[in-house]
């Protein structure tokens, strides 16, 4: 008898209210989702089927983004209550948050987890240094936080986004521009103009031999 492929369906995941962010951990086991709920929860998956889920335990305002660290141990999340919050995983408590003067619309962590950069409404980007020290006589690691760069995009910041090595950040606002920075140093290097407002851009990694490609 001749084999029949299966197509597996789409795997609906109900709320109770709007999303804003979606993010994927680094195993893809964990789904976290923020929004209108004013609260982040992680959905731990099972082949696509949710196996429970876990709030974090602290203050959470309207929701815009959310980002988890590319080891699994660190989420960032961010909203209108003008926060940059920073969460331990798995245990879910809050570790640091930063205070910004406007509504904050995306923050993410760099692929190997040496900055997080944020942005929303002020038309700053705003790039923290992320270094883990091990305390004295202790073996788990302290995460401490130092500002690296406040770069200056002129617009609201809708979306930001890491090169697959970390070199490069981009931005887009509502400004109709791209930028695309040296995350290291905070150097602009180059400016692509749109026709319309840019709500959403990815960096994908580069085919062999091909170039890196961006997506907007």
């Amino acid at each position: 008898e001749g084999s029949q492929d299966t197509v597996a369906g789409p795997t609906v995941l109900r709320h109770e209210n709007l999303v804003n962010a979606i993010a994927f951990g680094p195993s893809e086991s964990g789904l976290v989702y923020t929004g209108a709920g004013k609260r982040i929860g992680i959905w731990l998956l099972q082949r696509g089927v949710r196996t429970r889920e876990l709030k974090l335990q602290g203050e959470v305002g309207t929701g815009n983004g959310v980002s988890v660290s590319m080891d699994g141990t660190l989420l960032a999340s961010c909203g209108n209550d003008k926060k940059v919050t920073v969460w331990g995983l798995p245990e879910g408590g809050e570790l640091k948050h930063f205070e910004l003067d406007g509504w904050v619309r995306s923050a993410i962590f760099s692929p190997d987890t040496t900055l997080l950069a944020a942005a929303g409404a002020t038309k700053a980007i705003h790039v923290w240094r992320v270094e883990r020290v091990p305390p004295d006589g202790g073996e788990k690691k302290e995460v401490h936080f130092s500002s690296a760069h406040e770069l200056i995009h002129d617009g609201t910041v809708n979306t930001l986004s890491f090169s697959p090595d970390g070199a490069l950040l981009a931005s887009g606002g509502m400004d109709k521009r791209v930028l695309i920075w040296d995350s290291i140093s905070g150097l602009p290097l180059a400016e692509l103009r749109q026709d319309d407002y840019v709500m959403v851009l990815a960096f994908a990694p580069p085919p062999a031999g091909g170039a890196l490609r961006l997506a907007v």
